[in-house]
């Protein structure tokens, strides 16, 4: 029975994650199925051969209390043992179980409904899940744009432009829905909430902008001239990536919960961007004077990947200002500290 019990315990305790996910991105609903897979399969094995495992698992413990809690560790480990080798094939068989969306569907917005204009709290709950898919999408140009710094891209182009055409239509979604939104009496609450809504999608729009007019067309360049920053420039221009997609994770926190421990750590984080552009740059002409020549072949592109994620860094920390604002910690665009 305690095997039993194990094996109906892992295998429904998949099924909520997976139903949590439906609506959600390809990733996560492909996550959660190979994670019911794999369980099922194990829970299908054990069940099978219950009593023989049983006995052999009695033999651990003198205490019969304890076979759940043992079966539990035991079949997790097994599942680790047998499963890790097969990561590939079972991402390729989730992969055909759920398949890319359409590019008409990415397009459409997925959380907006008409029907909740007349209740505006829902009304905004849904239009701020629909902003956090804007960033969502923002954060794969992102990562798209830094997995091409080290490596020639020939297809970045085209899947940033796509993915930036999906970002100005959802962009232009959601201003219209919560401008319509706006078109009733809100309370002060709502329309401050409706007003940063539209604020972040604009600031991520703006970030699609950059990714797309600025940091591919630099990568791009560097992938058509056959160039290759220094190794001391590309674990900078990495570094400063990896930052900015921290940041972009923290900014998309900031929106859902209005965090204020994190919205001071995202303005702190700003700083840091500053310090870490001036001395890239500051190492990257010292490049320069010593004559090495992959950094003076890519001088132009290290610096203006440089300003391009500052820009960027720019957008994301606007959705900490009304946060800190509120609490009176802003002055001059600085938080205050101490008693000052």
């Amino acid at each position: 029975m305690a095997i039993y019990l194990v094996a109906g315990a892992n295998f429904g305790g998949a099924i909520p994650a997976m139903l949590a996910t439906a609506a959600d991105g390809v990733e996560a609903r492909r996550l959660t199925l190979a994670n019911l897979v794999v369980r099922g399969i194990g829970a299908f094995v054990i069940t099978i051969f219950a009593h023989p495992l049983a006995e052999g698992l009695i033999a651990l413990t003198d205490d019969p209390r304890r076979l759940p809690a043992i079966a539990h560790i035991a079949f997790n480990i097994a599942l680790l043992l047998v499963f890790l080798p097969l990561i590939a094939p079972v991402g390729r068989l989730v992969a055909h179980l759920v398949p890319d969306r359409p590019q008409s569907q990415l397009d459409r917005p997925s959380y907006l409904d008409d029907s909740l204009l007349d209740t505006p709290e829902l009304a905004l709950a849904v239009a701020k899940r629909e902003t956090l898919r804007l960033g969502d999408l923002v954060a794969e140009m992102l990562s798209d744009a830094m997995h091409s710094v080290a490596t020639a891209d020939d297809g970045l182009a085209e899947r940033i432009e796509t993915r930036e055409a999906q970002v100005d239509k959802l962009h232009e979604a959601i201003k219209l829905y919560v401008a319509r939104l706006s078109q009733a009496e809100l309370d002060p609450a709502d329309s401050k909430q409706a007003n940063e809504i539209i604020s972040y999608a604009i600031n991520l729009e703006q970030v699609g902008d950059i990714i797309q007019s600025g940091l591919t067309e630099l990568l791009a360049k560097k992938a058509r001239k056959q160039l290759a920053l220094s190794p001391e420039g590309l674990a900078e221009i990495t570094a400063f990536f990896r930052e900015t997609s921290d940041n972009l994770r923290m900014a998309q926190a900031i929106f859902l919960s209005r965090d204020l421990t994190l919205a001071s750590k995202l303005i702190e984080a700003k700083v840091q961007i500053r310090r870490l552009e001036e001395a890239s740059a500051e190492k990257h002409l010292e490049r320069v004077r010593q004559g090495r020549v992959e950094t003076i072949e890519t001088s132009s592109i290290h610096m203006d990947l440089l300003r391009d994620l500052k820009r960027v860094n720019a957008h994301l920390a606007s959705v900490a200002y009304p946060i800190l604002n509120e609490q009176g910690l802003l002055r001059d665009s600085r938080i205050k500290t101490g008693g000052s």
